[in-house]
């Protein structure tokens, strides 16, 4: 019976035209225009190259890496980097103009994010100081994935900024992630928050109908009824889902390299949750409106606090707290190699938030009563 009740779900769904488009093309056409917004920083429109200081004192794997990466023939057309062995040499020039900007590594740089700490590269400078902190922020996330122990400060201070963190930093130079898999993944999993309408439908009284009266009238067991809803509607958003990703990878040209299985995973667990959050607004709130606008708002909060902005609104402290969160590590994870520490620990929170909304759905489910009833 649950089948029956999840297949005419998904085909009710699937009729709703207005909503797939939302689902699937304004994602499309924002990771079109966040990714060349984005890479613009390395266009060729940049005509005259750019003077960039470096003082790396850091002999470790991390300052090795950041030699490489700015050994890039493309980046060498952008700009000319001077190396400066004497840090005070690169501030004396930065404040001639001989330089626009300087980029600074630390001696502990490597030792200290072995140690799972915390760690700053430093960017000083007045003019095209953006366009260093791109080249920055670009190196962080090729080499940490998104979410770096690495942050970009943009003024220099005599102390470096160091706190415990739990992830550990994990060399994955092998794979380049381009602003465009970055936003085809960040906002893919914004938009599916808006999803959780449909949860918002299974549970909300349309008190100007009589329908919700005629389903709960049928021989159907309550509970069943809704579980069957539930598993519709998340196969329905996990389509919308499937037919981004393939655009963005045939299309785009985004990376979706990695495991299916956790891709798969990782998308179903994501569509349960919005869905189930949905549920949740649908029984505690009577007005569809009222919910709906609640639901925007989280698509905005979740979406900025998981880097769907900018790498740099990400904050550990409260971001943990939001499924887009854990979904984009376990998602980059196995695309760019992740650690299984990290991995593990990000499928559990994930598994945990979809454990909590479900009791939470379940337990209002429960005192949930209507006029036939």
């Amino acid at each position: 019976m649950v089948i029956i009740v999840a297949y005419y779900e998904f085909l009710k769904n699937l009729r709703d035209i207005r909503l797939f488009a939302i689902l699937v093309i304004f994602p499309i056409l924002t990771t079109l225009i966040l990714g060349n917004a984005i890479g613009g920083y390395f266009s060729n429109d940049i005509k005259d190259k750019i003077s960039v200081g470096y003082i790396n004192e850091d002999a470790g794997d991390v300052g090795q890496a950041f030699n490489k990466f700015l050994a890039n023939e493309e980046l060498k057309k952008r700009m000319n980097v001077i190396n400066y062995e004497d840090r005070n040499q690169g501030h004396i020039d930065l404040k001639a103009g001989k330089i626009n900007s300087l980029i600074y590594l630390p001696s502990e740089l490597s030792k200290n994010i072995v140690a799972s700490k915390k760690q700053v590269i430093q960017i000083s400078g007045s003019k095209d100081v953006e366009y260093a902190e791109s080249i920055v922020s670009s190196f962080i996330t090729s080499y940490n994935g998104v979410n770096a122990l690495i942050s970009v400060q943009g003024i220099p201070s005599d102390k470096d900024t160091i706190s415990n963190i739990k992830r550990v930093f994990y060399n994955k130079t092998q794979v380049k992630l381009s602003a465009t898999d970055y936003y085809a993944v960040l906002t893919l999993l914004q938009m599916l928050i808006v999803g959780a309408i449909l949860g918002i439908l299974i549970t909300t009284k349309n008190y100007g109908s009589d329908i919700h009266i005629r389903i709960h009238s049928l021989p159907v067991n309550n509970l069943i009824l809704i579980l069957g809803k539930i598993i519709g509607s998340t196969l329905y958003l996990f389509l919308a889902a499937g037919i981004n990703i393939l655009f963005t990878k045939i299309v785009y040209g985004v990376n979706w390299n990695g495991n299916p299985l956790i891709i798969i995973g990782t998308i179903l667990v994501y569509c349960s949750i919005t869905i189930g959050i949905g549920v949740i607004l649908g029984l505690l709130i009577p007005s569809f409106s009222t919910s709906l606008m609640i639901v925007m708002l989280m698509m905005i909060f979740f979406g900025t606090l998981s880097g769907a902005v900018s790498p740099a609104n990400v904050n550990d402290n409260i971001s943990f707290l939001i499924p887009n969160y854990h979904a984009k590590i376990l998602l980059f994870g196995t695309i760019y190699g992740y650690s299984q520490e990290i991995m593990l620990n990000a499928a559990l929170w994930l598994l945990g938030i979809m454990a909590f909304v479900y009791s939470i759905a379940a337990i209002f489910i429960r005192r949930v009563s209507y006029d036939n009833i």
